[in-house]
This record gives structure tokens, sequence and C-alpha cells, in this order.
């Protein structure tokens, strides 16, 4: 079944594992849908993608490019009733008004307006639009909600985002002020990726719509979606631009997830930006600055290519680690957060990684971390799930000088077993966090005395 599929639309056997288009499953359903009702070829969907993110316009636009070339088109003199781009503006203006309301589907009267406004912008005849309008009710990607035909949705929701971006990039292509448009509700990260796909790259022109945002920015008192939207957006416009001089944006907005994943910066200044859980995997670096901004559990990888990198006057709020796209380890600790991205190729200004002590680098500093660790995704621990996870000496040093030390700073306590198995169990009393927070404090708090202590039995056990 599966090599039928893969030669019916144009994938080779080695394509189908990892190919663009098998990267989400609805643009495979889509591939299968033009080719069965829509005798569409498989080289109008593939052409030369790169990514799931062209296959999502690949499929839009030969769907489109269907109903322009082959469908729409006048009995008398074989011209489209609409060319590819009008079509384009009537489906941007439809998404357009679902993404202003909110809503997922919208009246079909509605859409008849939004056509006869645009058709009287284009002059198109009189006595060519009630077979425009007819057309429209059979559209290929704006089907009946469920079953009523007195309103539309887009066929997938991938689509109405491709035609929301298509709008918003006309608004951004002219430097028109979009506060409103971007305050609505929170931009989904296709939207902005598929926007800056379309855009042109040139530097200066990049530059000018990042000043644009920042004064709008600037401008908006109020916490809203904006701040948000903003910090979706400017990653994939910076990413891939080639500023020869270094570019400054300097805004409070809201950088999360991960929209910058996998960028590739050069010569740009980030200044008072709030990460928020913000994923760097994969990230290409080069000359780039961050001036008063704050982190919280941002998440770094190994894989990194990073040069003259450089944090001033930046907050860490936990830092994640990550090697082969898997979580490596956690840091709270403000100097060993500076000590590990440093080691990374990370530079702090006026900030100085310090001497790296045995304790760190040691073995059972590493059964201590592990040990936290097992209680991240559950409340309780067990006697048996310790004996899963460690084995041999690595156990004993468990249970006999970590589990006591524990119990004793009133980071973990026994608990009682439900039922009548004899098996022991504790239970964490302090964030994992809070713990590793202290690591290097100087002061007399319980969970500093704690790491005071295990490092001198440490040091008293392997000497």
């Amino acid at each position: 079944m599966r090599g039928s599929l893969t030669t019916r639309t144009g994938f080779t056997k080695n394509d189908a594992p990892d190919h663009p288009m098998l990267a989400k499953p609805f643009l495979l359903a889509q591939i299968a849908r033009g080719l069965l009702r829509y005798d569409l070829s498989p080289a109008e969907f593939v052409g030369k993608m790169k990514n799931p993110l062209e296959g999502v316009a690949s499929v839009v636009e030969a769907f489109i490019e269907r109903k322009v070339t082959q469908k729409w088109k006048m009995r008398e003199t074989g011209e489209p009733y609409l060319s590819q781009s009008q079509h384009v503006a009537f489906l941007s203006l439809v998404a357009e008004e679902m993404w202003r309301s909110q809503q997922e589907r919208i009246r079909f009267e509605f859409i008849e307006e939004i056509l006869a406004m645009l058709m009287d912008d284009w002059h198109i005849p009189h006595d060519n639009r009630r077979q425009i309008i007819d057309m429209v009710k059979m559209h290929v990607l704006l089907i009946p909600t469920d079953g009523d035909y007195g309103y539309r949705k887009f066929e997938h929701p991938e689509f109405k985002n491709y035609f929301i971006s298509c709008h918003l990039k006309e608004i951004i292509d002219r430097r028109e002020t979009c506060l409103r448009f971007l305050a609505t509700a929170q931009l989904p990260d296709s939207v902005a990726k598929h926007m800056a796909s379309m855009l042109s790259k040139e530097p200066s022109f990049i530059e000018k719509i990042l000043r644009n945002l920042e004064e709008m920015v600037k401008s908006e008192w109020r916490p809203t979606y904006l701040q948000t939207n903003v910090g979706t957006i400017i990653p994939y416009l910076i990413s891939d631009t080639g500023f020869e001089s270094v570019v400054t944006f300097d805004a409070k907005v809201v950088f999360s997830s991960i929209v910058f994943e996998h960028t590739k910066i050069q010569n740009v200044t980030i200044r008072n930006g709030q990460f928020v859980n913000a994923s760097f995997v994969g990230a290409e670096w080069k000359n780039v600055r961050f001036e008063s901004c704050e982190f919280n559990e941002p998440r770094f990888d190994y894989d990194g290519r990073i040069t003259d990198v450089m944090f001033r006057d930046c907050q860490f709020y936990g830092v994640i680690f990550c090697k082969n796209g898997e979580e490596f380890s956690r840091e709270y600790s403000p100097q060993l957060i500076v000590d590990a991205l440093a080691d990374m190729g990370f530079v702090f200004y006026d900030v100085r990684p310090r001497p790296i002590y045995p304790f760190d680098e040691s073995r059972e500093k590493m059964m201590l971390i592990r040990f936290l660790n097992t209680f991240r995704k559950r409340t309780r621990v067990t006697g048996a799930q310790l004996n899963a996870k460690f084995s041999g000496d690595q156990y004993n040093f468990v249970t006999e000088i970590l589990i006591p030390l524990a119990e004793n700073y009133g980071i973990i306590e026994e608990v009682q077993r439900e039922g009548k198995r004899n098996d022991r169990v504790w239970r964490l009393r302090i964030r994992i966090k809070d713990i590793l927070k202290e690591q290097e404090a100087d002061d007399k708090s319980t969970l500093a005395n704690f790491w005071k202590r295990i490092r001198m039995r440490i040091i008293a056990e392997t000497h």
C-alpha cells in the first residue's frame, strides 16, 4: 500500500520516510485528494520543496492554479475569471475576517460582500460576476461547515493560516501600522513563518520593518497580544538576513517557544527582550548581542554554532541544556549558568566563569542530579524505582549517603506506602529548581548548608 501511494504521489522509496510533504500528515492527505478529485499531477505539489512550510504553500498554489487555469475560465475567450493574485487577495480577506472575529467559519453572505467589493475594485464586468459567485460556492478551499451551506470554513486550519500570512505580508510589506491586527489574538507560529518567507530579505528593507514594529510596541502602553506577536515575527525576519552592520531591536517584547530554533542570525542586537521557555536549539549565530534581557528556562543545545555571542546585563532564571535533541541537564545557579554557557562558547560582559572545582565534574554530583531528576515526572519515588535507575555502588551511594542527607535537610521525606507491599517511598518537599539554584549560595540557609555538607561528604567519601 505504501509503495503504491508513494508511486502515485511522485515520491521515491528513499524520499518517503522524511520528505517535507510527509512531515505533516494532512499534506499527504491533500496530495491524495488532489490526485483523486482534481486530476492534479505529483509535480504540481512536490516542486522544489525543502520543508513542510513550502509544502503548505505548494498545496494551496496547486489548488488555486487548477481553479484559475482550468476551471474558472470564460467559455468565449478561455481567459480566467480571476487571476491567481486576485484569487489569493480574495481568500486573504476572507481569512482576515475570520482572524478579526476569531471564528473558524464565516457566513457565505459575508463572503459575497467581500467578493462584490473586490470585483468593484478590479472592475470585473457585471456579466461575469454571477458566474464568479456561483463558482465560489463550490470552492475547493472553502467548504460548508458541517453540512451547513450558509457558512464556509477553510478546508484545513493551515490553509487559513497561510492566507492570514498573505494578508499580514501585504500590511507589513507596505510598512503600514498593523497594531490592531497584531493585538487581536495569539499569532500562530506558522503565520509568522509563511509571512517572513514571502518577504524580500534585503537587509535595509527588513531593518525598516524592524523599526516600524519597534515603534508600535513602544507606543502601545497596554499589555496586549502585540508584544508576544511581534516577538513571534522578529526571529523569522532576522534569520537568513545578511545584515552587513549591526542592527538593534530595542523593545519590550516576549519571545517564546520555538521561534528561535534553527535560526541563522548575524550582526543583530536584541535589547529588553523577555524570553519565556524559548528554544535556541540548532541556532547558528555570529556577532549577536543580548542586552538587558530576561531568560526564563531557555533551551540551549551543544549542536549550535556560536561565534561572538554576548550577554550583557541579562538575567537568567534557569537554563535547560540539550544534546541530540534531548534534555541533558538543567542549571539554576547563576554562576553555574554562566559557567555552562561559557563552556558552549557564549560570552558574558564583565562576568567571568569561575574555576571548575572537582565536585562539579564528580561522578557523585552527577548521581545527585540524577536522583533529583527522578522526581521531575512523579511526586513520589520508591525504592524499587531507585533500584532500577541505579545499580551496584551507585544504588548504595544514593540510599546510604544522598537520601539520609536530603532527609536531614528537609529536601525529601519518607512517606507511608499504601497497601501491604514492603517498599520504601520518598516525597520531594522542595522544588528541584529551588534546590539547584542554591548550589553557589554563600549564606546560612538550609539549602546552602545542604550543598556545603554534600560537598564535604563526597570529598570525604572519595579520598
